[in-house]
């Protein structure tokens, strides 16, 4: 449960929190630092998931409504998860039941 909770974060967690968490996960070594999973809900395995990468991160940081913010820390307070997320149906996704080829 450890584990899971250091890669995990909630669509209502603020930017600054999910890079805090991402710069742990880099420095321990032993997880993933690049992307964390995005919980429905966070008591127990149920719910829906999903991944926030660093990438949804630095392509909200070009947004228009970041430039009219006074500093980057400011903009990572008050943006949340669900802001940056790439919205669903841009996702590709297959079931575990494809091959590599048709996936490819």
């Amino acid at each position: 449960l450890e584990f899971f909770q250091r890669i995990s974060v909630s669509l209502d967690d603020n930017l600054s929190t999910v890079v805090a968490r991402m710069v742990r996960n880099f420095v321990a070594g032993d997880c993933a630092c690049h992307h964390v999973l995005v919980r429905e809900d966070f008591v127990g395995v149920s719910g829906r998931c999903a991944v926030l990468e660093s990438l949804d991160i630095v392509q909200a940081l070009h947004q228009p409504r970041m430039w009219g913010k006074p500093t980057l820390q400011q903009f990572a307070a008050e943006t949340t998860v669900e802001e940056v997320m790439k919205p669903r149906e841009s996702v590709f996704t297959c079931p575990p039941s494809d091959s590599m080829k048709d996936v490819l």
